[in-house]
């Protein structure tokens, strides 16, 4: 059965994520798994329901070498576990002295990620389709690594919920892979601010809301949560003279997070709310963000591409990163690599799909 058009796309956009942020993954493949050991660049090309083909560059040649899955794929969830699989094995295949890549090291990290049990404060309006809700206690011993540190929130559509104290992120997955049902749904969240025993956590409303967006408007103060992590994905070189932020509201606290770890070096955002109303105060940095508007996430944001591109003309020691709908995040990566940037410059991470 041929993949449906919803699905084709997820992958799509993974594609794109592997080839933009894991290319040292995808030629651990080429060079072990298909034994292309001279291979110097490599990118997933083509896919389908049935196969991947991986295309490898050598100083020599250019070869695409096919891959069939076992079991056809109907899901990008079952793709990423088909690649995952072709990983594991090139690095079984491959010596001692072959770094890890950065994927490995990411999945090595998420082996020691503790779970922590917290509740909610309190709750804050930031916008008009902006709330902030501080949690306490439980924390003090959560790692504290500013800039677009993430954790994964595990909530109850149950009022009163406790979590059993045996209760982890392993715990959870069982149980969504189950076929029991569960009122427990989860999410990644960037950390807006940290304190001894506390953080602030920005979530964004919508007319149509997932179970943490819903969950997000309707908690009370005392509501258990369980929060898994942290993570970081901002990690730019360390000669960089500028940067560029692009982010709409579900990534603007990471970039503003990031923008407070500067440290005095020059920077330009771009933030992408609905329309003026929708805006907040900046506290002192309104000079160096622009406001780019749309009209309920339509498909393409010509103003918002029409200012990225004037203000990432091809400089040196410039890094730009963004996160925010994952179509849009993929045209813009798109653009920036025509502009001559390449992925060391650059981390545009889809957050989310429409």
């Amino acid at each position: 059965m041929a993949l449906t058009n919803s699905s084709k796309e997820d992958i799509e956009l993974l594609v794109d994520t592997y080839n933009h942020r894991h290319p040292d993954a995808i030629n651990l493949i080429s060079k072990y798994f298909y034994g292309e050991t001279q291979s110097t660049m490599s990118e997933i090309t083509e896919f389908n329901e049935n196969f991947l083909v991986v295309s490898s560059i050598s100083l020599t040649k250019k070869k695409e070498n096919k891959f069939e899955f076992p079991l056809e794929i109907k899901t990008s969830e079952e793709f990423q576990n088909n690649l995952i699989m072709l990983l594991m094995q090139a690095r079984e295949k491959a010596p001692s002295s072959e770094p890890l890549t950065n994927i490995e090291k990411e999945i090595e990290k998420t082996k020691n990620l503790d779970t922590y049990f917290t509740k909610v404060k309190s709750k804050k309006v930031i916008s008009k389709n902006i709330v902030e809700i501080t949690f306490q206690g439980g924390l003090k011993s959560l790692p504290n690594y500013g800039n677009d540190a993430f954790l994964y929130f595990i909530v109850s559509e149950e009022k009163n919920f406790k979590f059993p104290s045996d209760f982890s992120m392993t715990t959870f997955r069982s149980l969504k892979a189950s076929k029991d049902a569960t009122s427990l749904n989860g999410a990644y969240y960037t950390i807006r601010r940290k304190r001894t025993d506390e953080i602030d956590v920005w979530f964004v409303l919508h007319s149509n809301p997932g179970p943490l967006a819903d969950w997000a408007e309707k908690c009370d103060a005392g509501d258990n949560v369980a929060v898994w992590g942290p993570r970081s994905s901002f990690n730019p070189p360390k000669d960089i003279d500028q940067y560029v932020f692009i982010a709409d509201e579900t990534a603007q606290p990471a970039v503003l997070s990031c923008i407070e770890n500067l440290n005095g070096k020059k920077y330009i955002g771009i933030f992408e709310t609905k329309n003026k109303q929708y805006e907040y105060d900046l506290k002192g940095i309104s000079d160096c963000i622009k406001w780019i508007y749309r009209d309920d996430f339509v498909e393409q944001n010509e103003d918002l591409v029409n200012e990225i591109v004037s203000l990432v003309q091809k400089a040196d020691n410039t890094y730009i990163f963004g996160a925010g709908e994952g179509k849009r995040m993929l045209a813009l990566r798109r653009v920036l690599k025509e502009a001559g940037f390449s992925t060391k410059e650059t981390n545009l991470i889809g957050y989310w799909k429409k």
